[in-house]
């Protein structure tokens, strides 16, 4: 399924969305609904938008190159992601994030018995 997204109706948006910063700002943007599980950044849920997506990035170890205020005035973006509640969200970060560890422990374990051996 490809990913679409919305940008058309942003209220809080004070500058020129054609600048190429802005507009990748903006694409970026509907990439990060993918990462934190919510579809659309609105009045009511964009705070916990950027909780979940500092979150994603200290479980990934990825640096936080969105800022609060960048999530508000992108209120109103739309995409075709599924919203996901919290606590299936974290869920998958953490099943993920355990699955993670495991095959990083795995292959670390792999090349201590290779230097031993070898």
């Amino acid at each position: 399924m490809s990913l679409n997204w919305n940008a058309s109706d942003l209220p809080n948006m004070p500058w020129d969305v054609q600048s190429e910063e802005e507009r990748n700002r903006t694409a970026n943007t509907a990439w990060t609904c993918m990462a934190v599980g919510l579809g659309t950044i609105t009045e009511s849920n964009w705070e916990e938008f950027y909780a979940r997506y500092a979150l994603w990035c200290k479980l990934h170890n990825e640096t936080v190159n969105i800022e609060p205020i960048d999530v508000y005035l992108r209120i109103g973006f739309r995409t075709n992601v599924t919203t996901e509640s919290f606590s299936k969200w974290s869920k998958r970060q953490l099943d993920q994030f355990m699955s993670d560890q495991r095959e990083y422990a795995f292959k670390d374990e792999q090349l201590y018995h290779e230097g031993v051996t070898a």
